[in-house]
């Protein structure tokens, strides 16, 4: 062994392990760095949920109250809607409409739709149902039965309607026709 490559050895020691603790410095600095966003993730994750929980206990004081709230206006939603097996009494609502002056020629229930394909707006219990309906009488008279059609017992909504003159121009009878859809109840399932 030589002697002097070992004392060139002994110079060198320190600048090395200097060298290796700067190295180890790194590394360890580096690791700490990830560890650090992992944390500020986590840590902006929890104050997220906090602020979520602390939002859903704001809004939990009359939830009680809002749930009886909703569960009254359900009920009263499916007082007004009609059942779709009922065709007579279905035509007979539509024409308690009539009157003296206003002429119903024909109510005709059309088909029924369960909801299923409304998009976003889908209803579980309920469905629609189109009528088509037919009315002679005054211009006056046949826009009062659409605002009356609207504002009924039964929850409906005029599609389109159209008033053409019958008759001769001076005696101002209007003939209206009008499809309207009305909410319907789904039968229950077993």
């Amino acid at each position: 062994m030589n002697l002097s490559n070992l004392s060139a050895l002994k110079k060198l020691i320190i600048p090395i392990l200097s060298g290796i603790i700067i190295l180890l410095c790194l590394i360890i600095f580096g690791f700490r760095f990830s560890a650090k966003d992992e944390l500020t993730e986590s840590k902006q994750i929890l104050a997220d949920e906090v602020a979520s929980m602390r939002y859903n206990l704001k809004n939990l004081n009359n939830l009680e109250d809002q749930l009886e709230t909703i569960k009254s206006l359900t009920d009263e939603v499916r007082e007004r809607a009609i059942r779709p097996d009922d065709s007579a009494i279905n035509t007979a609502y539509f024409y308690e409409f009539e009157t003296e002056d206003l002429q119903i020629d024909m109510v005709d229930q059309r088909n029924t739709s369960d909801g299923k394909d409304a998009g976003p707006w889908r209803m579980k219990n309920f469905g629609t149902t189109l009528f088509s309906l037919r009315a002679k009488g005054s211009f006056q008279q046949v826009l009062d039965l659409a605002y009356r059609l609207r504002g009924g017992q039964e929850l409906v909504r005029i599609l389109n309607f159209s008033v053409t003159p019958v008759g001769e121009p001076d005696d101002k009878i209007r003939q209206i026709s009008m499809t309207v859809e009305a909410l319907t109840l789904q039968p229950e399932e077993d």
